[in-house]
């Protein structure tokens, strides 16, 4: 299979081998999706515009179903840069359900990073600030647990033999 195409819906007939198993993808699989050897590996779609020499946005995406699982996700990118002053955005988001037995993982984030530089030839100030918070949910079982309150930099975690989440800020 050509490994330039980002789009793929493939289905398997009867004496294939694979009888009755199907793909629809575009732009992949979520990267912890173990997909079968038959399976297409198409590269992520992706977006980069360069709005003005200061402002960029870059991205990329990916969907997929197959008669056990589906799965979608991106990752978008904002960087402003107008020297001493550079600002990036980052945000993303990644989920995964199998459907039989019930599974779902759901991951989700947000970065922001500014830095500030001024050189003086002899004397170079230079200025670092970055702050994100993700999440990650996962497990077939909400119905009795409570969802914790966000407070900065804090990290929550459970964990019982049915679910598993940590929220981190």
């Amino acid at each position: 299979m050509p490994p330039d195409r980002w789009f793929w819906t493939l289905y398997w007939f009867e004496g294939s081998g694979h009888n009755g198993d199907f793909v629809f993808t575009v732009g992949g699989f979520h990267s912890r999706y173990k997909a079968s050897a038959h399976h297409p590996n198409p590269p992520r779609v992706g977006i980069s515009w360069q709005f003005d020499p200061a402002i960029s946005i870059t991205g990329k995406s990916y969907f997929a179903i197959t008669p056990k699982v589906v799965m979608a996700g991106g990752r978008l990118r904002l960087v402003y840069g107008v020297p001493p002053l550079f600002a990036h955005l980052e945000v993303w988001a990644d989920f995964l359900i199998n459907y039989v037995p019930f599974y779902m993982m759901i991951e989700a984030g947000v970065s922001v990073r500014i830095t500030f530089e001024l050189d003086f030839r002899l004397v170079t100030i230079h200025t670092d600030v970055s702050i994100g918070a993700t999440i990650h949910l996962e497990g077939p079982e909400f119905g009795d647990k409570s969802f914790p309150c966000i407070f900065p930099r804090r990290t929550f975690q459970h964990e019982s033999s049915a679910c598993f989440w940590t929220l981190t800020v």
